[in-house]
C-alpha cells in the first residue's frame, strides 16, 4: 500500500454504510460535533438531511471531514481552507490552482517539521544534560553542567534544516 493510500480513511469498509449522527461522526474522527456543525456553516461541507431532518454523515462526508481534520491540524488557516474547497466545489479546471495551494501548504508543514526536529534535539539535549536517557531513566551523577541550555547551536541549526 502506498503512503497516500495508508492516509486514506477506511469509511469505505463498512465503517459508515449506513448514515451516521454528527454524535457517531464526531466520535468516529475524533472532532467535536460542535466543530462539524462549524465546518458545515462556514460552507466547508454540505451534509444531507435524513426524513426527520437529522444531519446524515455517510462515507463521502467522512472523507471530507477527515480532510479538515487533518488540514487544520496542519495549521491551514480557515481563510485558505475555505478557498481550497470552493476549488474543490468549482470543479475539474480548478485543479492547478489547488495543487499550488497543496504546494504551497506543504512547504509550511515541512518548515514546522524543521522546527520540530530541532526542537526534539534541544529537549533530548537537555535529556541529556540532566543525566537522563530517553527511557526517562537518570544518572545524576553523569549529568554535566545543567545551565548550559544549547552549547552548540552552529550544529543543532545544521543537523535540523
Amino acid at each position: 500500500m502506498t503512503e497516500t493510500a495508508k492516509l486514506a480513511p477506511e469509511f469505505g469498509t463498512g465503517a459508515a454504510q449506513e448514515k451516521l449522527t454528527v454524535a457517531q461522526a464526531a466520535e468516529l474522527l475524533g472532532l467535536s460535533a460542535h466543530t462539524i456543525r462549524y465546518y458545515e456553516r462556514a460552507g466547508l461541507i454540505a451534509v444531507p438531511r435524513d426524513s426527520a431532518g437529522n444531519r446524515a454523515y455517510g462515507d463521502k462526508e467522512l472523507r471530507r471531514l477527515e480532510f479538515l481534520r487533518r488540514m487544520r491540524a496542519s495549521g491551514m488557516p480557515m481563510s485558505t481552507l475555505g478557498h481550497y474547497i470552493d476549488l474543490v466545489d468549482e470543479g475539474e479546471d480548478t485543479i492547478p490552482a489547488r495543487l499550488a495551494l497543496m504546494h504551497t501548504h506543504r512547504e509550511r508543514i515541512a518548515g514546522q517539521l524543521r522546527e520540530l526536529r530541532a526542537a526534539l534535539a534541544a529537549t533530548d539535549y537537555k535529556i541529556a544534560t540532566y543525566g537522563g536517557t530517553l527511557d526517562g531513566q537518570c544518572d545524576t551523577a553523569a549529568a554535566p553542567n545543567s545551565d548550559d541550555f544549547l552549547p552548540d547551536l552552529d550544529n543543532l541549526f545544521r543537523e535540523n534544516k
